[in-house]
């Protein structure tokens, strides 16, 4: 399952706050969804979000997401977390073919990876200090970091900071 933030909902604001990686979402209390399920449909065949949750600190963007049914969303190929840096669809990859959506990167497992430059996976962004956490796998809340400093490796996004705006998508 896609998670392209933005491309999901109609918001995407985050709150103000340091969230520990560990499988314990009581630190999101008070913390409301940015996107909500609003069909409610149940997708049994795999990853099927029911809620998205938001929040950064001076370091991290972090999203936590609950499913409408316990699955495995950490294994490589079940979740793909896709974030726009520039809120500008023209640029970046087009996961889907979405021509409303450009990923600066892209978030599997924990692994990031560049997209900046329109391609999917350009390299592995190594200093993305991405962390992820469970109570169970499978499960229904999980929660992810990835550090808001984290820079480019390839092309003209070598070196260029990927989470730098204000607003990300």
């Amino acid at each position: 399952m896609a998670l392209m933030c933005g491309a999901v909902g109609p918001t995407c604001a985050g709150t103000f706050q340091t969230i520990t990686i560990d499988g314990d979402t009581s630190d999101w209390a008070g913390i409301a969804p940015a996107y909500t399920d609003e069909d409610g449909v149940n997708n049994p065949s795999g990853v099927d979000f029911q809620n998205v949750y938001l929040a950064n600190d001076a370091n991290y963007l972090y999203i936590r997401f609950t499913l409408m049914q316990p699955a495995d969303a950490i294994t490589p190929g079940n979740t793909y977390i896709w974030l726009d840096n520039d809120n500008n669809p023209a640029t970046g990859f087009q996961p889907f073919g979405n021509p409303n959506f450009g990923s600066s990167l892209m978030i599997i497992g924990d692994q990031a990876y560049q997209e900046a430059g329109g391609g999917f996976n350009e390299g592995t962004l190594t200093d993305a200090n991405v962390a992820y956490g469970a109570a169970a796998i499978p499960g229904t809340d999980f929660e992810f970091r990835i550090a808001r400093s984290v820079t480019g490796v390839s092309g003209a996004f070598a070196g260029v900071p990927l989470l730098d705006n204000s607003t990300i998508e």
